[in-house]
Protein backbone atom coordinates (compact mmCIF):
# COMPACT_ATOMS: atom_id res chain seq x y z
CA UNK A 1 0.00 0.00 0.00
CA UNK A 2 2.78 2.62 0.73
CA UNK A 3 4.93 1.50 -2.52
CA UNK A 4 1.32 2.16 -3.95
CA UNK A 5 0.43 5.29 -2.98
CA UNK A 6 4.33 6.65 -3.85
CA UNK A 7 3.50 5.44 -6.93
CA UNK A 8 0.45 7.46 -7.76
CA UNK A 9 2.14 10.20 -6.16
CA UNK A 10 4.56 10.42 -8.65
CA UNK A 11 2.13 9.39 -11.70
CA UNK A 12 0.18 12.48 -10.92
CA UNK A 13 3.11 14.83 -10.65
CA UNK A 14 4.51 13.71 -13.66
CA UNK A 15 8.15 13.08 -11.65
CA UNK A 16 9.57 9.58 -11.87
CA UNK A 17 12.94 10.79 -10.93
CA UNK A 18 11.44 11.81 -8.00
CA UNK A 19 10.38 8.54 -6.32
CA UNK A 20 12.95 8.58 -3.51
CA UNK A 21 12.08 12.22 -2.64
CA UNK A 22 8.23 11.46 -2.69
CA UNK A 23 8.98 8.45 -0.50
CA UNK A 24 10.49 10.61 2.28
CA UNK A 25 7.52 13.12 2.04
CA UNK A 26 4.96 10.26 2.92
CA UNK A 27 6.71 8.97 6.11
CA UNK A 28 6.85 12.35 7.02
CA UNK A 29 3.30 13.05 6.51
CA UNK A 30 2.06 9.67 7.97
CA UNK A 31 3.70 10.88 11.08
CA UNK A 32 2.73 14.87 11.13
CA UNK A 33 -0.97 12.97 11.18
CA UNK A 34 0.20 10.99 14.14
CA UNK A 35 1.06 14.07 15.73
CA UNK A 36 -2.57 15.97 15.02
CA UNK A 37 -4.28 13.63 17.59
CA UNK A 38 -3.67 10.83 20.43
CA UNK A 39 -4.57 7.63 18.77
CA UNK A 40 -5.39 4.52 19.96
CA UNK A 41 -3.54 2.65 16.97
CA UNK A 42 -0.24 4.42 18.10
CA UNK A 43 0.22 3.17 21.47
CA UNK A 44 2.26 0.89 22.94
CA UNK A 45 2.11 -0.92 26.77
CA UNK A 46 5.04 -2.53 28.20
CA UNK A 47 5.56 -4.43 31.38
CA UNK A 48 9.20 -4.26 33.16
CA UNK A 49 9.97 -6.14 35.92
CA UNK A 50 11.91 -4.15 38.84
CA UNK A 51 15.11 -4.88 40.11
CA UNK A 52 15.59 -6.39 43.65
CA UNK A 53 18.11 -3.19 44.02
CA UNK A 54 19.22 -0.39 42.80
CA UNK A 55 17.04 1.72 39.93
CA UNK A 56 15.54 0.22 36.66
CA UNK A 57 16.61 1.68 33.66
CA UNK A 58 14.14 0.92 30.67
CA UNK A 59 14.58 1.86 26.97
CA UNK A 60 11.03 1.50 24.97
CA UNK A 61 11.00 -1.28 22.45
CA UNK A 62 10.25 0.98 19.97
CA UNK A 63 13.19 2.18 20.01
CA UNK A 64 14.30 6.41 19.79
CA UNK A 65 13.33 7.16 16.49
CA UNK A 66 9.39 5.72 17.22
CA UNK A 67 9.20 6.62 20.81
CA UNK A 68 6.69 9.77 20.94
CA UNK A 69 5.77 10.38 24.71
CA UNK A 70 4.57 8.13 27.70
CA UNK A 71 0.83 8.52 28.92
CA UNK A 72 0.43 6.57 32.29
CA UNK A 73 2.91 4.66 34.42
CA UNK A 74 2.17 2.31 37.11
CA UNK A 75 3.81 -0.25 39.32
CA UNK A 76 1.81 -3.58 40.13
CA UNK A 77 0.24 -1.88 43.60
CA UNK A 78 -1.14 1.01 41.40
CA UNK A 79 1.05 3.88 42.02
CA UNK A 80 2.13 6.17 39.73
CA UNK A 81 5.67 8.00 40.11
CA UNK A 82 6.73 11.41 39.72
CA UNK A 83 7.75 12.33 36.58
CA UNK A 84 10.71 14.72 37.00
CA UNK A 85 13.73 16.27 36.07
CA UNK A 86 16.96 15.36 38.24
CA UNK A 87 17.65 17.74 41.58
CA UNK A 88 17.58 18.34 45.13
CA UNK A 89 13.90 17.78 45.13
CA UNK A 90 13.92 13.51 44.33
CA UNK A 91 15.71 12.98 48.30
CA UNK A 92 11.85 13.71 49.04
CA UNK A 93 10.83 11.28 47.04
CA UNK A 94 10.00 7.55 47.14
CA UNK A 95 8.60 6.72 43.45
CA UNK A 96 9.74 8.92 40.38
CA UNK A 97 11.36 8.90 37.41
CA UNK A 98 12.86 10.75 34.60
CA UNK A 99 14.57 10.58 31.08
CA UNK A 100 18.22 10.10 30.57
CA UNK A 101 18.71 10.01 26.78
CA UNK A 102 16.49 7.28 25.12
CA UNK A 103 15.88 5.47 28.14
CA UNK A 104 13.63 6.32 31.59
CA UNK A 105 15.34 5.71 34.95
CA UNK A 106 12.83 4.66 37.77
CA UNK A 107 13.64 4.58 41.41
CA UNK A 108 11.48 3.15 43.41
CA UNK A 109 8.19 0.77 42.64
CA UNK A 110 7.07 -2.27 43.70
CA UNK A 111 6.81 -5.84 41.61
CA UNK A 112 6.99 -4.22 37.80
CA UNK A 113 6.30 -0.89 35.75
CA UNK A 114 3.67 -1.03 33.77
CA UNK A 115 4.09 1.52 30.78
CA UNK A 116 1.25 2.85 28.26
CA UNK A 117 2.98 5.17 25.22
CA UNK A 118 2.30 6.93 21.99
CA UNK A 119 4.57 5.36 18.94
CA UNK A 120 4.55 6.39 15.76
CA UNK A 121 4.92 4.05 13.41
CA UNK A 122 7.96 2.37 11.26
CA UNK A 123 9.22 3.98 8.58
CA UNK A 124 8.87 2.44 5.22
CA UNK A 125 10.57 1.27 2.31
CA UNK A 126 9.60 1.69 -1.04
CA UNK A 127 9.56 -1.40 -3.00
CA UNK A 128 9.28 -1.67 -6.91
CA UNK A 129 6.27 -3.58 -8.72
CA UNK A 130 6.96 -7.36 -8.66
CA UNK A 131 9.26 -7.46 -5.26
CA UNK A 132 6.76 -6.11 -2.89
CA UNK A 133 6.33 -8.24 0.03
CA UNK A 134 2.19 -8.14 -0.02
CA UNK A 135 0.05 -5.75 -2.20
CA UNK A 136 -3.64 -5.12 -1.45
CA UNK A 137 -5.84 -6.95 -3.79
CA UNK A 138 -9.06 -5.45 -4.29
CA UNK A 139 -11.03 -8.00 -5.73
CA UNK A 140 -10.61 -9.92 -2.74
CA UNK A 141 -10.63 -6.93 -0.26
CA UNK A 142 -7.07 -8.68 1.47
CA UNK A 143 -3.36 -9.12 1.06
CA UNK A 144 -1.60 -11.18 -0.86
CA UNK A 145 0.49 -11.90 2.19
CA UNK A 146 -1.16 -11.65 5.91
CA UNK A 147 1.45 -12.32 8.12
CA UNK A 148 2.17 -9.49 10.42
CA UNK A 149 6.20 -9.59 9.71
CA UNK A 150 4.68 -9.08 5.27
CA UNK A 151 2.42 -6.39 6.64
CA UNK A 152 4.62 -4.55 8.96
CA UNK A 153 7.09 -3.90 5.69
CA UNK A 154 4.26 -1.99 3.51
CA UNK A 155 1.66 -0.52 5.28
CA UNK A 156 0.09 0.57 8.93
CA UNK A 157 -3.13 2.07 10.00
CA UNK A 158 -2.91 5.65 8.55
CA UNK A 159 -2.79 3.87 5.08
CA UNK A 160 -5.23 1.77 5.59
CA UNK A 161 -8.04 4.05 6.43
CA UNK A 162 -6.62 7.65 5.30
CA UNK A 163 -4.56 7.14 1.99
CA UNK A 164 -6.36 9.80 0.54
CA UNK A 165 -5.45 12.07 3.20
CA UNK A 166 -1.52 10.98 2.89
CA UNK A 167 -1.97 11.26 -0.87
CA UNK A 168 -3.04 14.97 -0.21
CA UNK A 169 -0.29 15.88 2.06
CA UNK A 170 2.64 14.28 -0.39
CA UNK A 171 1.29 16.39 -3.45
CA UNK A 172 1.22 19.41 -1.50
CA UNK A 173 4.42 19.28 0.23
CA UNK A 174 5.78 18.35 -3.26
CA UNK A 175 4.47 20.79 -5.48
CA UNK A 176 4.89 24.12 -2.90
CA UNK A 177 8.76 22.84 -2.31
CA UNK A 178 8.55 23.54 -6.60
CA UNK A 179 5.94 26.68 -5.92
CA UNK A 180 3.80 24.97 -8.77
CA UNK A 181 0.38 26.48 -7.74
CA UNK A 182 -1.36 23.22 -7.40
CA UNK A 183 -0.05 23.01 -4.27
CA UNK A 184 -3.05 24.91 -2.93
CA UNK A 185 -5.60 22.55 -4.27
CA UNK A 186 -3.64 19.52 -2.83
CA UNK A 187 -3.39 21.77 0.67
CA UNK A 188 -7.62 22.32 1.07
CA UNK A 189 -7.51 18.47 0.35
CA UNK A 190 -5.18 18.00 3.24
CA UNK A 191 -6.34 20.02 5.39
CA UNK A 192 -9.98 18.95 5.19
CA UNK A 193 -8.89 15.25 5.82
CA UNK A 194 -7.11 15.78 8.71
CA UNK A 195 -10.18 17.55 10.04
CA UNK A 196 -12.18 14.37 9.11
CA UNK A 197 -10.02 11.83 10.88
CA UNK A 198 -10.21 13.78 14.15
CA UNK A 199 -13.79 13.66 13.76
CA UNK A 200 -14.06 10.10 12.48
CA UNK A 201 -10.93 8.25 15.20
CA UNK A 202 -10.61 11.05 17.85
CA UNK A 203 -11.87 9.64 21.35
CA UNK A 204 -11.14 12.64 23.34
CA UNK A 205 -14.82 13.32 23.61
CA UNK A 206 -15.34 9.19 24.85
CA UNK A 207 -12.99 9.55 27.50
CA UNK A 208 -14.55 13.14 28.82
CA UNK A 209 -18.11 11.91 29.09
CA UNK A 210 -17.62 8.27 30.41
CA UNK A 211 -16.97 7.22 33.97
CA UNK A 212 -16.07 3.92 35.66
Amino acid sequence: MFSELVDRCVSIAGRPDQLGNMALIANDVIRQICKKGNWPDDTVEEQIPVPPTGPLIWTPSVGRSRFRREEYIEDATGAEPTAVRPSRRIRDLEFYYYRSGDSFVFHGGRGFIRAYYYAYPPWLQYYPRGRRPSEFDLATQDWTDTTPAALDLVTNWVLERHSSVVEAGVLQRFFAAKQDPRQQLHFSIFTAGLADIQRAEGIEELLGRRRG
